[in-house]
C-alpha cells in the first residue's frame, strides 16, 4: 500500500481495511481522539458492529496510514417501544423468575442479584427488611454486552409517610441474557 497514493488518505485506509481485512460494509465513522496522529475512531458497520479504531501515520512511509488497532463490540436491536428495560413486581414476573425471587425476598439485608431467563436479563435490588428503606431505580443500560444500573437508596425513618417506600425494585432488561450486571450507587437520602 506505499505504493498507492490514496495510502496517504485515512478514510481510504479505513474502508479498504474493512472492506479486504474483515468483509465489512462501513455504514458511519467518526474520529473521537483529540489527536489526529494517531487517530481514535468509532466504525460502525451495516452487520451492527461497533469497532473502536486506532489509526496512525506514517512519515518515514511516505505519510501513509495504518491502521494500529481494532477493538469490536456487537449490539442488539432493543425492544420495539423503544424503552430499554421495565420495572416489574413480583405478580408480574415470569414463573422461573418467581420462583428465583421468592426466596431472595424473603431474606434480610441488602441484595443485588441478577437472573437470566430466556432472552432477558432480570435484576433485583432488596433494600433491608427494615420498613423505612426504600430504592428506587435511576437508570438501566446495555454497552458491549455489559448492564449499568444506577440506583438512589432513601431511608424514610424521620419520615410520617411511608407510603413512598419501595422494598426493592425488579428490572426486565430485553435482549440482555448473557451480559455481566454492575451497580452504581448515585445517591443516598435519609429523610
Amino acid at each position: 500500500m506505499m505504493g498507492e497514493p490514496r495510502s496517504r488518505d485515512f478514510k481510504w485506509v479505513l474502508r479498504q481495511f474493512f472492506r479486504e481485512r474483515l468483509d465489512k460494509q462501513i455504514e458511519s465513522f467518526q474520529t473521537i481522539s483529540r489527536t489526529v496522529n494517531p487517530r481514535l475512531l468509532l466504525v460502525t458497520t451495516a452487520d451492527r458492529t461497533a469497532y473502536e479504531v486506532e489509526m496512525k501515520r506514517w512519515p518515514g512511509y511516505n505519510q501513509i496510514w495504518a491502521v494500529e488497532r481494532i477493538n469490536d463490540a456487537r449490539w442488539e436491536a432493543g425492544p420495539q417501544d423503544g424503552k430499554r428495560y421495565r420495572l416489574l413486581r413480583y405478580e408480574e414476573a415470569p414463573e422461573d423468575v418467581q420462583q428465583w425471587l421468592k426466596p431472595l425476598l424473603a431474606e434480610d439485608g441488602w441484595k443485588m442479584e441478577h437472573y437470566a431467563s430466556g432472552e432477558a436479563m432480570y435484576v433485583l435490588i432488596k433494600t433491608s427488611s427494615d420498613a423505612t428503606d426504600s430504592i428506587e431505580i435511576e437508570d438501566a443500560s446495555v454497552w458491549a454486552n455489559e448492564i449499568t444500573v444506577s440506583y438512589q437508596t432513601y431511608d424514610y425513618a424521620k419520615s410520617q409517610d411511608h407510603s413512598l417506600v419501595n422494598d426493592y425494585e425488579l428490572i426486565e432488561i430485553p435482549h440482555a441474557a448473557g451480559a455481566s450486571v454492575s451497580y452504581v450507587k448515585t445517591l443516598a437520602i435519609v429523610q
